[in-house]
C-alpha cells in the first residue's frame, strides 16, 4: 500500500507518503513496486494508505508485515534481480534472487513462493532467512530491537497460518525436497505444535458450546449434537494427521468428544420420551442412532466405546419393536385404546368397546402390512388377549356371586347372573374369533371357548355355527398387555366346585335348593 520495500527508509516512507495529497484531489498514485504484472490491482486512497502507515507503528509489527514483502537487495546480483522484479520480469528475477546470498534476497524468493503457493518453498526460504534473523530485526527495525529466530519462526508461522490452513501449511513442510538442512526441524515442530493447539481448542470450545445448552430441550439437544459433529469433523481429521499413532492426549479427546456427542443423543430421546406419553418414534430414534454410530467411530477407548454399544442395542432394540412405516398412526390409535381400557374394570362391555374402536384400526394395518406379517399378528392377538381377560373374569365373578355356603357344602342358589355373564361372554367371542391370532393365542382362545359353549348348553343358550378361524403363526410375543395371551386366569368352569373338590352338575343343584327350602321351614318351625 505504501508502495516501499520492507527495508525502506523512513525517507522513503514519508517521500510516498506526502502523495496522499494527490489522492485527495482525485490524482491517481502508484509505485513501482505495485507490481501489475505480480499482483492485483491496488485499491490505494488517502484512508488506506493512512491505516498502512498505523500498522506498522510497533516494531514487532513493522517485522510481521516485513515478512511477507519484497526487501531491496544490497548486493549487486540482488540489485539486478530487484530491478527485474520492478520491471515485472519475474522469472529473471527469481532466477537472480537465488543466485545471492543476502538475506534481503532470500526474503524476496520467499514471498516469490508464497505468491504462487508454493508453502514448503516459502517456509523453507524464510528459515534461511531466520539464520540473519539479527541483521533482518536491525534492518527493519533499527539495531535496539532483538528478537531470536525461534519467536521470529513462531511469529512468521502464526501470521502465514491465518491465510493459509495450518493443516496444509504443515502437509507441504518438505515437500519435493529430498532431504532438509540441520535445524529447519524447528519449522516442523512448530507447525505441529500449532496446528494440534488450533485444532484442539476448536474441540475443546465445540464441546463446551453442546455442554451448555438445556439438557431437557429435545430439539436443542438434537441440534447441538449435529453442529458438535459439523463444527469438529475438520479439525479433528487435521489433529489425527498431525498427531502421532496413539498420542494419549488426542485418544483422551476424542473419547471425550465422542462422549459429547452421544450424550446428545440421550438427551435427545429422554427430552422427546419424557413429553409425551406415547413411545418415542422411529424418527426420534434414527436421528439418536446417527449421533451416536457417530460418535462410536471416533471413540477409542474400550470403556468409551462400550458404553455407546451399549446405548445404540438400546435404541435398536426399541426401534424392532416399533410399529412398521405407513402404520404409526393407526398403532398409535390402538395403543390409546388399549390404555384406557387396562384403566377400566373387568367387565365384558369394555371389552366389546374396546373391539370396535380397535377393529378398524386393525383392519388398516392389515391391508397395509399384509395378513401375516408379524407386527399385525401381534397387535391382534394383543387386543384378544386383553378382551378375553375381562370375559372370563366377569364369568367367574359371577359363578362366585351366586353360591352360597350352607354347612360347608357350596350350592348355586339363582344362575341368572351367570347366564347374563355367559350370553355377553358368547357374543364377544364369536366377535374375538373373526380376530387374526398367533397360534399360542388362538390355542387358549379355543380352550376358553370350548368351556364357554359347554357353559351355554347347560344354560340353554343359543349358540351360532364356529366362525371362521384365523390362525397365523408368529414367534413374536406379545407387548404392554393387561394380561399375557396365555393368562393365569382361570378358563371357564362348566360347574361350581363343592367344599370336596368333586364337580357339581345341575342335577345336584336343584337337590341342593330342595334341601335349603326345607332347611328353612325346619328353622322357622322350631
Amino acid at each position: 500500500m505504501l508502495g516501499v520495500a520492507a527495508n525502506a527508509s523512513e525517507k522513503e516512507k514519508a517521500a510516498n507518503l506526502g502523495k496522499k495529497r494527490l489522492l485527495d484531489i482525485g490524482r491517481e498514485v502508484t509505485f513501482p513496486l505495485d507490481l501489475p504484472s505480480l499482483l492485483s490491482p491496488i485499491a490505494r486512497t488517502s484512508e488506506a494508505m493512512s491505516t498502512a502507515e498505523k500498522a506498522i507503528n510497533l516494531p514487532q509489527d513493522k517485522v510481521r508485515y516485513a515478512l511477507y514483502w519484497f526487501a531491496q537487495p544490497s548486493d549487486p546480483v540482488g540489485k539486478l534481480a530487484y530491478e527485474h522484479l520492478l520491471q515485472g520480469n519475474i522469472e529473471k528475477a527469481t532466477e537472480l534472487f537465488g543466485r545471492s546470498s543476502s538475506w534481503e534476497a532470500k526474503l524476496c524468493l520467499s514471498v516469490l513462493d508464497l505468491q504462487t503457493r508454493r508453502y514448503g518453498d516459502a517456509m523453507l526460504m524464510f528459515w534461511e532467512l531466520s539464520l540473519s534473523c539479527t541483521e533482518f530485526c536491525a534492518a527493519i527495525c533499527g539495531k535496539t530491537f532483538t528478537m531470536d529466530d525461534e519467536e521470529l519462526t513462531k511469529l512468521y508461522i502464526e501470521t502465514l497460518a491465518k491465510e493459509v490452513d495450518i493443516v496444509e501449511l504443515y502437509s507441504s513442510w518438505g515437500e519435493g525436497h529430498d532431504g532438509l538442512p540441520g535445524g529447519s526441524e524447528i519449522i516442523q515442530f512448530t507447525l505441529r505444535d500449532m496446528a494440534s493447539d488450533l485444532s484442539t481448542n476448536a474441540i475443546e470450545n465445540s464441546i463446551a458450546s453442546a455442554k451448555s445448552v438445556d439438557s431437557k430441550n429435545a430439539s436443542a439437544q438434537l441440534a447441538a449434537g449435529k453442529k458438535l459433529v459439523t463444527d469438529t469433523k475438520r479439525p479433528l481429521s487435521q489433529l489425527k494427521q498431525i498427531a502421532s499413532s496413539g498420542d494419549p492426549r488426542v485418544n483422551r479427546l476424542c473419547d471425550k468428544l465422542a462422549g459429547q456427542i452421544f450424550q446428545c443423543s440421550v438427551n435427545y430421546h429422554n427430552a422427546i420420551d419424557n413429553s409425551t406419553d406415547e413411545p418415542v418414534g422411529v424418527v426420534v430414534i434414527d436421528e439418536c442412532l446417527k449421533l451416536a454410530r457417530y460418535a462410536q467411530r471416533i471413540a477409542i477407548g474400550k470403556m468409551t466405546h462400550d458404553r455407546i454399544q451399549n446405548g445404540i442395542d438400546t435404541l435398536e432394540e426399541k426401534k424392532s419393536k416399533l410399529p412398521p412405516a405407513g402404520v404409526e398412526n393407526e398403532t398409535a390409535t390402538i395403543a390409546r385404546a388399549l390404555r384406557k381400557f387396562i384403566a377400566l374394570p373387568d367387565k365384558i362391555t369394555h371389552s366389546v368397546t374396546l373391539i370396535n374402536e380397535t377393529k378398524p384400526h386393525l383392519q388398516n394395518i392389515k391391508s397395509i402390512l399384509g395378513a401375516t406379517h408379524p407386527f399385525y399378528i401381534q397387535l391382534s392377538s394383543q387386543i384378544v388377549g386383553n378382551a378375553l381377560h375381562n370375559c372370563v373374569a366377569e364369568v367367574n365373578t359371577a359363578q362366585e356371586e351366586e353360591v352360597v355356603d350352607i354347612g360347608g357344602t357350596k350350592y348355586r342358589l339363582s344362575d341368572d347372573k351367570t347366564k347374563s355373564a355367559v350370553r355377553a361372554a358368547w357374543d364377544c367371542t364369536k366377535m374375538l374369533d373373526t380376530f387374526d391370532m398367533d397360534t399360542p393365542t388362538r390355542s387358549h382362545f379355543d380352550t376358553n371357548k370350548n368351556a364357554l359353549r359347554s357353559m351355554c348348553s347347560q344354560l340353554s343358550i343359543p349358540t351360532s355355527s364356529r366362525a371362521t378361524t384365523n390362525v397365523a403363526h408368529s414367534n413374536r410375543t406379545t407387548t404392554s398387555t393387561r394380561v399375557n395371551t396365555n393368562s393365569s386366569s382361570s378358563p371357564y368352569s362348566s360347574s361350581s366346585s363343592s367344599s370336596s373338590g368333586s364337580d357339581t352338575n345341575w342335577g345336584c343343584i336343584i337337590w341342593g335348593i330342595i334341601a335349603f327350602i326345607v332347611l328353612l321351614i325346619i328353622l322357622s318351625n322350631s
